[in-house]
Protein backbone atom coordinates (compact mmCIF):
# COMPACT_ATOMS: atom_id res chain seq x y z
CA UNK A 1 0.00 0.00 0.00
CA UNK A 2 1.24 3.22 -0.98
CA UNK A 3 1.22 6.46 1.56
CA UNK A 4 -1.79 8.18 1.18
CA UNK A 5 -0.98 12.08 1.13
CA UNK A 6 -4.31 13.65 3.30
CA UNK A 7 -5.43 17.47 3.20
CA UNK A 8 -7.79 17.98 6.48
CA UNK A 9 -10.14 21.13 5.51
CA UNK A 10 -11.43 22.40 8.56
CA UNK A 11 -9.90 21.94 11.94
CA UNK A 12 -12.69 23.63 14.05
CA UNK A 13 -16.05 22.14 14.91
CA UNK A 14 -16.78 18.60 13.66
CA UNK A 15 -13.03 19.08 11.76
CA UNK A 16 -11.30 18.48 15.03
CA UNK A 17 -12.81 14.90 15.23
CA UNK A 18 -10.26 14.04 11.94
CA UNK A 19 -7.45 16.03 13.22
CA UNK A 20 -7.91 14.14 16.27
CA UNK A 21 -7.89 10.84 14.32
CA UNK A 22 -5.33 11.72 12.33
CA UNK A 23 -3.26 13.02 15.66
CA UNK A 24 -4.22 9.68 17.27
CA UNK A 25 -3.26 7.73 14.18
CA UNK A 26 0.77 8.95 13.73
CA UNK A 27 1.41 8.57 17.75
CA UNK A 28 0.32 5.06 16.86
CA UNK A 29 2.90 4.69 14.41
CA UNK A 30 0.15 4.76 11.17
CA UNK A 31 2.33 5.17 8.02
CA UNK A 32 -0.50 4.45 5.70
CA UNK A 33 -1.16 8.55 5.10
CA UNK A 34 0.71 11.32 5.42
CA UNK A 35 -0.77 14.81 6.55
CA UNK A 36 0.20 16.91 3.88
CA UNK A 37 -1.39 20.17 5.36
CA UNK A 38 -4.95 22.25 6.15
CA UNK A 39 -6.57 24.49 5.20
CA UNK A 40 -9.20 26.72 7.59
CA UNK A 41 -9.02 30.66 7.95
CA UNK A 42 -9.75 30.16 11.24
CA UNK A 43 -7.17 27.38 12.00
CA UNK A 44 -6.44 29.24 14.94
CA UNK A 45 -9.50 28.96 16.73
CA UNK A 46 -9.00 24.67 16.01
CA UNK A 47 -8.78 22.31 19.12
CA UNK A 48 -5.63 20.59 17.54
CA UNK A 49 -3.91 24.01 16.30
CA UNK A 50 -1.08 23.87 18.89
CA UNK A 51 -0.62 20.40 17.54
CA UNK A 52 -0.84 21.29 13.52
CA UNK A 53 2.60 23.88 14.28
CA UNK A 54 4.14 21.70 16.60
CA UNK A 55 3.72 18.98 13.68
CA UNK A 56 5.21 21.60 11.14
CA UNK A 57 2.02 21.13 9.00
CA UNK A 58 1.36 23.52 6.44
CA UNK A 59 -1.88 25.87 6.78
CA UNK A 60 -3.58 27.34 3.99
CA UNK A 61 -6.55 29.91 4.07
CA UNK A 62 -8.08 28.26 0.94
CA UNK A 63 -7.76 24.65 -0.68
CA UNK A 64 -6.04 26.79 -4.27
CA UNK A 65 -3.21 27.90 -1.75
CA UNK A 66 -3.02 24.72 -0.94
CA UNK A 67 -2.60 23.20 -4.57
CA UNK A 68 -0.68 26.09 -5.62
CA UNK A 69 2.49 23.95 -3.47
CA UNK A 70 0.96 20.32 -2.88
CA UNK A 71 -0.78 17.82 -4.26
CA UNK A 72 -3.16 15.45 -2.07
CA UNK A 73 -4.28 12.00 -2.67
CA UNK A 74 -7.50 12.39 -0.79
CA UNK A 75 -9.14 15.68 0.57
CA UNK A 76 -11.47 15.16 3.85
CA UNK A 77 -13.71 17.99 3.94
CA UNK A 78 -15.50 19.03 7.35
CA UNK A 79 -16.86 22.98 7.11
CA UNK A 80 -20.08 24.13 7.16
CA UNK A 81 -22.58 23.22 4.71
CA UNK A 82 -22.70 25.75 2.17
CA UNK A 83 -18.96 25.34 1.66
CA UNK A 84 -18.99 21.41 0.95
CA UNK A 85 -19.54 21.97 -3.30
CA UNK A 86 -16.79 24.49 -4.03
CA UNK A 87 -14.49 22.37 -2.15
CA UNK A 88 -14.93 19.36 -3.66
CA UNK A 89 -15.35 20.29 -7.34
CA UNK A 90 -12.13 22.40 -6.15
CA UNK A 91 -10.26 19.21 -4.68
CA UNK A 92 -11.58 16.93 -7.33
CA UNK A 93 -10.20 19.00 -10.35
CA UNK A 94 -6.83 19.24 -8.65
CA UNK A 95 -6.80 15.21 -8.51
CA UNK A 96 -7.92 14.03 -4.97
CA UNK A 97 -10.32 11.90 -4.21
CA UNK A 98 -13.37 13.07 -1.34
CA UNK A 99 -14.21 12.34 2.25
CA UNK A 100 -16.79 15.29 2.78
CA UNK A 101 -18.73 15.36 5.74
CA UNK A 102 -22.34 15.14 6.08
CA UNK A 103 -25.15 16.69 4.67
CA UNK A 104 -23.21 16.49 1.29
CA UNK A 105 -24.76 19.79 0.51
CA UNK A 106 -27.96 21.65 0.54
CA UNK A 107 -29.66 21.19 -3.02
CA UNK A 108 -30.32 18.59 -5.18
CA UNK A 109 -28.89 20.87 -8.00
CA UNK A 110 -25.41 21.01 -6.01
CA UNK A 111 -25.61 17.45 -5.29
CA UNK A 112 -25.96 17.31 -9.38
CA UNK A 113 -22.58 19.17 -10.28
CA UNK A 114 -21.06 17.07 -7.90
CA UNK A 115 -21.83 14.07 -9.74
CA UNK A 116 -20.94 15.75 -13.00
CA UNK A 117 -17.65 16.44 -11.35
CA UNK A 118 -16.88 12.90 -10.38
CA UNK A 119 -17.43 11.88 -13.89
CA UNK A 120 -15.71 13.98 -15.57
CA UNK A 121 -12.56 13.85 -12.73
CA UNK A 122 -12.69 9.62 -12.08
CA UNK A 123 -12.32 10.61 -8.65
CA UNK A 124 -14.46 9.26 -5.72
CA UNK A 125 -16.59 11.80 -3.37
CA UNK A 126 -17.73 9.52 -0.56
CA UNK A 127 -20.15 11.15 2.61
CA UNK A 128 -19.40 10.94 6.04
CA UNK A 129 -22.94 9.25 7.52
CA UNK A 130 -20.38 7.28 9.75
CA UNK A 131 -23.24 4.62 10.04
CA UNK A 132 -23.19 3.62 6.60
CA UNK A 133 -19.50 2.86 7.11
CA UNK A 134 -20.07 0.66 10.23
CA UNK A 135 -19.05 -3.12 10.48
CA UNK A 136 -22.79 -3.03 12.93
CA UNK A 137 -24.91 -1.24 10.51
CA UNK A 138 -22.75 -3.41 7.03
CA UNK A 139 -23.17 -6.57 8.73
CA UNK A 140 -26.91 -6.00 9.31
CA UNK A 141 -27.66 -5.01 5.66
CA UNK A 142 -25.75 -8.03 4.80
CA UNK A 143 -27.67 -10.25 6.64
CA UNK A 144 -31.22 -8.26 5.54
CA UNK A 145 -29.98 -8.46 1.80
CA UNK A 146 -29.23 -12.33 1.85
CA UNK A 147 -32.90 -12.81 3.31
CA UNK A 148 -32.02 -13.83 6.74
CA UNK A 149 -34.99 -11.93 8.22
CA UNK A 150 -37.56 -12.62 5.36
CA UNK A 151 -39.35 -9.24 3.89
CA UNK A 152 -39.34 -5.74 5.87
CA UNK A 153 -43.01 -5.33 7.21
CA UNK A 154 -42.21 -1.26 8.72
CA UNK A 155 -39.59 0.83 9.79
CA UNK A 156 -39.55 3.50 12.69
CA UNK A 157 -37.42 6.07 13.81
CA UNK A 158 -37.19 8.65 16.07
CA UNK A 159 -34.62 10.95 17.87
CA UNK A 160 -34.83 13.88 20.09
CA UNK A 161 -31.73 15.83 21.32
CA UNK A 162 -32.10 19.40 23.12
CA UNK A 163 -30.02 22.09 21.80
CA UNK A 164 -29.50 25.15 23.57
CA UNK A 165 -28.82 29.25 22.58
CA UNK A 166 -25.00 28.17 22.53
CA UNK A 167 -25.32 25.77 19.93
CA UNK A 168 -26.87 28.29 17.85
CA UNK A 169 -23.42 30.63 17.91
CA UNK A 170 -22.37 30.19 14.35
CA UNK A 171 -23.80 32.63 11.55
CA UNK A 172 -24.87 29.20 9.76
CA UNK A 173 -26.64 27.28 12.43
CA UNK A 174 -30.33 27.06 11.57
CA UNK A 175 -30.13 29.27 8.05
CA UNK A 176 -31.56 28.89 5.30
CA UNK A 177 -28.94 30.55 3.50
CA UNK A 178 -25.73 32.59 4.38
CA UNK A 179 -25.01 36.18 3.74
CA UNK A 180 -23.53 35.49 0.15
CA UNK A 181 -26.89 33.95 -0.73
CA UNK A 182 -25.86 30.08 -0.61
CA UNK A 183 -27.91 27.51 0.61
CA UNK A 184 -27.42 25.88 3.86
CA UNK A 185 -30.90 24.54 4.81
CA UNK A 186 -29.36 23.78 8.13
CA UNK A 187 -32.05 22.10 10.83
CA UNK A 188 -32.22 19.40 12.89
CA UNK A 189 -32.86 16.24 10.16
CA UNK A 190 -30.73 17.95 7.24
CA UNK A 191 -27.93 18.35 9.33
CA UNK A 192 -27.85 17.29 13.05
CA UNK A 193 -30.21 14.36 13.39
CA UNK A 194 -29.37 13.23 9.55
CA UNK A 195 -27.63 10.13 10.42
CA UNK A 196 -30.97 8.19 11.41
CA UNK A 197 -33.04 9.27 8.57
CA UNK A 198 -30.49 8.63 6.19
CA UNK A 199 -30.29 4.55 8.01
CA UNK A 200 -33.06 3.81 7.79
CA UNK A 201 -33.39 4.46 3.93
CA UNK A 202 -29.98 2.68 3.53
CA UNK A 203 -30.66 -0.48 5.48
CA UNK A 204 -33.66 -0.40 2.80
CA UNK A 205 -31.69 -0.16 -0.15
CA UNK A 206 -31.50 -3.05 -2.58
CA UNK A 207 -27.25 -3.10 -2.72
CA UNK A 208 -24.99 -2.40 0.28
CA UNK A 209 -23.85 0.66 -1.37
CA UNK A 210 -27.51 1.73 -2.46
CA UNK A 211 -30.35 3.59 -0.32
CA UNK A 212 -34.29 3.29 -0.87
CA UNK A 213 -35.68 6.47 -2.58
CA UNK A 214 -39.21 6.32 -1.02
CA UNK A 215 -42.20 6.44 -3.34
CA UNK A 216 -44.30 8.49 -1.16
CA UNK A 217 -44.12 10.94 2.08
CA UNK A 218 -46.63 12.91 4.23
CA UNK A 219 -44.49 15.51 6.29
CA UNK A 220 -45.11 18.08 8.66
CA UNK A 221 -42.77 20.10 10.11
CA UNK A 222 -43.13 22.89 13.23
CA UNK A 223 -40.95 25.94 14.81
CA UNK A 224 -40.42 26.14 18.09
CA UNK A 225 -37.76 28.28 18.92
CA UNK A 226 -39.12 31.75 17.91
CA UNK A 227 -35.20 33.28 16.90
CA UNK A 228 -34.25 29.95 14.98
CA UNK A 229 -35.48 30.57 10.93
CA UNK A 230 -35.13 26.75 9.70
CA UNK A 231 -38.25 24.52 11.48
CA UNK A 232 -36.72 22.47 14.49
CA UNK A 233 -39.48 19.41 14.65
CA UNK A 234 -39.93 17.53 11.67
CA UNK A 235 -42.79 14.18 11.49
CA UNK A 236 -42.59 12.28 8.45
CA UNK A 237 -44.28 8.74 7.22
CA UNK A 238 -44.80 6.88 3.67
CA UNK A 239 -44.13 4.38 1.91
CA UNK A 240 -40.60 2.92 0.56
CA UNK A 241 -40.66 0.50 -2.21
CA UNK A 242 -42.50 -2.74 -2.06
CA UNK A 243 -44.83 -0.51 -0.39
CA UNK A 244 -42.76 -0.95 3.30
CA UNK A 245 -44.30 1.85 5.24
CA UNK A 246 -42.29 4.04 7.39
CA UNK A 247 -42.49 6.57 10.26
CA UNK A 248 -39.88 9.03 11.36
CA UNK A 249 -39.55 11.86 13.40
CA UNK A 250 -36.65 13.98 15.08
CA UNK A 251 -36.15 17.42 17.03
CA UNK A 252 -33.86 19.25 19.12
CA UNK A 253 -37.02 21.45 20.74
CA UNK A 254 -38.76 18.98 22.66
CA UNK A 255 -38.58 19.08 26.47
CA UNK A 256 -37.50 15.98 28.63
CA UNK A 257 -35.18 13.36 28.07
CA UNK A 258 -33.03 12.92 25.22
CA UNK A 259 -34.04 10.27 22.55
CA UNK A 260 -32.49 7.89 19.86
CA UNK A 261 -34.41 4.89 18.58
CA UNK A 262 -35.21 2.62 15.47
CA UNK A 263 -37.07 -0.28 14.89
CA UNK A 264 -37.26 -2.13 11.54
CA UNK A 265 -39.16 -5.00 11.71
CA UNK A 266 -39.40 -7.85 8.81
CA UNK A 267 -40.98 -11.29 8.56
CA UNK A 268 -39.12 -13.22 10.75
CA UNK A 269 -37.39 -10.49 13.00
CA UNK A 270 -37.32 -7.28 14.79
CA UNK A 271 -34.09 -5.16 14.62
CA UNK A 272 -34.02 -2.55 17.55
CA UNK A 273 -31.48 -0.01 18.67
CA UNK A 274 -32.05 1.90 21.98
CA UNK A 275 -35.70 0.19 22.72
CA UNK A 276 -35.33 -2.49 24.88
CA UNK A 277 -31.51 -1.56 26.03
CA UNK A 278 -30.51 2.32 26.11
CA UNK A 279 -26.93 0.97 25.66
CA UNK A 280 -26.37 2.26 21.71
CA UNK A 281 -26.25 -1.28 20.42
CA UNK A 282 -28.11 -2.97 17.33
CA UNK A 283 -29.78 -6.02 17.90
CA UNK A 284 -32.12 -8.32 15.77
CA UNK A 285 -34.56 -10.53 17.84
CA UNK A 286 -35.57 -13.66 15.37
CA UNK A 287 -38.64 -15.27 15.20
CA UNK A 288 -36.72 -18.54 16.80
CA UNK A 289 -35.64 -17.00 19.94
CA UNK A 290 -32.19 -15.84 18.92
CA UNK A 291 -30.60 -12.46 19.30
CA UNK A 292 -27.85 -11.30 16.59
CA UNK A 293 -25.17 -8.49 18.93
CA UNK A 294 -24.45 -6.09 15.86
CA UNK A 295 -22.79 -4.07 18.01
CA UNK A 296 -22.67 0.04 18.80
CA UNK A 297 -22.38 2.12 15.21
CA UNK A 298 -21.52 5.41 17.18
CA UNK A 299 -17.96 3.79 18.70
CA UNK A 300 -15.06 6.05 18.05
CA UNK A 301 -13.69 3.10 16.44
CA UNK A 302 -17.12 3.29 14.46
CA UNK A 303 -17.02 6.81 13.88
CA UNK A 304 -13.72 6.76 12.14
CA UNK A 305 -14.03 3.63 10.28
CA UNK A 306 -15.23 5.94 7.42
CA UNK A 307 -11.79 7.37 7.18
CA UNK A 308 -10.02 4.37 7.46
CA UNK A 309 -12.18 3.33 4.33
CA UNK A 310 -11.48 5.97 2.03
CA UNK A 311 -7.80 5.98 2.75
CA UNK A 312 -7.88 2.24 1.94
CA UNK A 313 -10.03 3.43 -1.30
CA UNK A 314 -7.20 6.17 -2.14
CA UNK A 315 -4.75 3.42 -2.61
CA UNK A 316 -7.00 0.49 -4.06
CA UNK A 317 -9.76 1.05 -6.21
CA UNK A 318 -11.26 -2.05 -5.48
CA UNK A 319 -12.52 -1.34 -2.00
CA UNK A 320 -16.47 -0.61 -1.75
CA UNK A 321 -17.54 2.89 -0.87
CA UNK A 322 -20.94 2.41 0.88
CA UNK A 323 -22.05 5.71 1.02
CA UNK A 324 -21.68 8.30 -2.02
CA UNK A 325 -23.75 10.94 -3.97
CA UNK A 326 -25.99 8.30 -5.36
CA UNK A 327 -26.71 6.76 -1.48
CA UNK A 328 -27.32 10.09 0.17
CA UNK A 329 -30.21 11.23 -2.84
CA UNK A 330 -33.24 9.90 -0.97
CA UNK A 331 -32.45 11.52 2.44
CA UNK A 332 -31.74 15.01 0.16
CA UNK A 333 -34.83 14.66 -2.08
CA UNK A 334 -36.49 14.03 0.83
CA UNK A 335 -35.44 17.33 2.75
CA UNK A 336 -35.75 19.32 -0.27
CA UNK A 337 -39.02 18.19 -0.86
CA UNK A 338 -40.02 19.43 2.93
CA UNK A 339 -38.12 22.30 3.21
CA UNK A 340 -40.13 23.42 -0.27
CA UNK A 341 -43.38 21.89 -0.08
CA UNK A 342 -44.69 22.85 3.79
CA UNK A 343 -45.47 26.63 4.95
CA UNK A 344 -43.23 27.67 8.40
CA UNK A 345 -45.94 26.28 11.01
CA UNK A 346 -44.74 27.98 14.12
CA UNK A 347 -45.70 26.53 17.53
CA UNK A 348 -48.15 28.76 19.62
CA UNK A 349 -46.07 30.05 22.57
CA UNK A 350 -48.92 28.67 25.11
CA UNK A 351 -47.27 24.95 24.10
CA UNK A 352 -43.78 26.37 24.97
CA UNK A 353 -41.40 26.39 27.88
CA UNK A 354 -38.09 28.08 28.84
CA UNK A 355 -35.59 24.85 30.10
CA UNK A 356 -31.89 25.26 31.64
CA UNK A 357 -28.69 23.28 31.25
CA UNK A 358 -27.03 23.61 34.38
CA UNK A 359 -24.46 22.11 33.63
CA UNK A 360 -23.61 24.61 30.56
CA UNK A 361 -25.22 27.45 32.51
CA UNK A 362 -27.40 27.61 28.95
CA UNK A 363 -31.05 28.10 27.62
CA UNK A 364 -33.12 27.31 25.52
CA UNK A 365 -37.11 27.72 24.43
CA UNK A 366 -38.80 23.73 24.01
CA UNK A 367 -42.01 22.29 23.75
CA UNK A 368 -43.40 19.67 26.16
CA UNK A 369 -46.77 19.11 24.81
CA UNK A 370 -45.23 18.35 21.16
CA UNK A 371 -42.84 15.52 22.86
CA UNK A 372 -45.24 13.87 24.63
CA UNK A 373 -47.28 13.83 21.34
CA UNK A 374 -44.82 12.50 19.29
CA UNK A 375 -43.91 9.89 21.39
CA UNK A 376 -47.78 8.38 21.16
CA UNK A 377 -47.34 9.25 17.22
CA UNK A 378 -44.12 7.08 17.12
CA UNK A 379 -46.51 4.53 18.62
CA UNK A 380 -49.09 4.73 16.34
CA UNK A 381 -47.77 5.29 13.61
CA UNK A 382 -48.99 7.86 11.85
CA UNK A 383 -48.24 11.77 12.05
CA UNK A 384 -49.63 14.69 14.68
CA UNK A 385 -52.48 15.75 12.15
CA UNK A 386 -53.68 11.96 11.47
CA UNK A 387 -53.96 12.20 15.26
CA UNK A 388 -56.04 15.54 15.70
CA UNK A 389 -53.49 17.20 18.32
CA UNK A 390 -54.56 20.90 18.68
CA UNK A 391 -51.12 22.09 18.04
CA UNK A 392 -50.79 20.34 14.23
CA UNK A 393 -51.24 21.12 10.52
CA UNK A 394 -52.41 18.94 7.88
CA UNK A 395 -49.58 17.08 5.93
CA UNK A 396 -48.17 17.74 2.75
CA UNK A 397 -48.05 15.03 0.26
CA UNK A 398 -45.16 14.53 -2.13
CA UNK A 399 -42.84 12.19 -4.01
CA UNK A 400 -39.22 12.67 -3.16
CA UNK A 401 -38.23 10.71 -6.46
CA UNK A 402 -39.63 13.31 -8.43
CA UNK A 403 -38.30 16.16 -6.85
CA UNK A 404 -35.58 17.88 -8.99
CA UNK A 405 -34.20 20.95 -7.86
CA UNK A 406 -35.06 23.11 -4.39
CA UNK A 407 -36.29 26.47 -5.16
CA UNK A 408 -36.59 27.97 -1.88
CA UNK A 409 -39.94 28.40 -1.72
CA UNK A 410 -40.85 29.63 1.75
CA UNK A 411 -36.88 30.39 2.78
CA UNK A 412 -36.30 33.30 4.66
Amino acid sequence: MKQIKIVQVGIGGYGATYTGYYKDALARGDDSFKLEGIVDPYAAKGADYAWAVEQGLPIYNTLEEFYAEHAADLATIATPIQLHREQCVTAMRHGSNVLVEKPLCATIQDAEILQRTCNETGKFLAVGFQWSFSKPILDLKRDILAGRFGKPVGMRGFVSWQRYLSYYNHTWKGRYRDGQGRWILDSVITNATAHYLHNLYFVAGAGLDEAAMPTRVLAESYKVKPDMLTPDVFVLRGELPGDVPFWFASSYSLAGDTVTTFEFRYEHAVVRFNIDENDDTVRAQLDDGSEIVYGNPQSSDERSRKIRTCIAAADDPSVQLTCTIKTILPHLNTCNGMFDLIPPQPVDARYLVEQHDTNANDTGIFAKTLRDGLLMAYGEGKLPSELGYSWSKPAVVFNPGTITDYQGTYAV
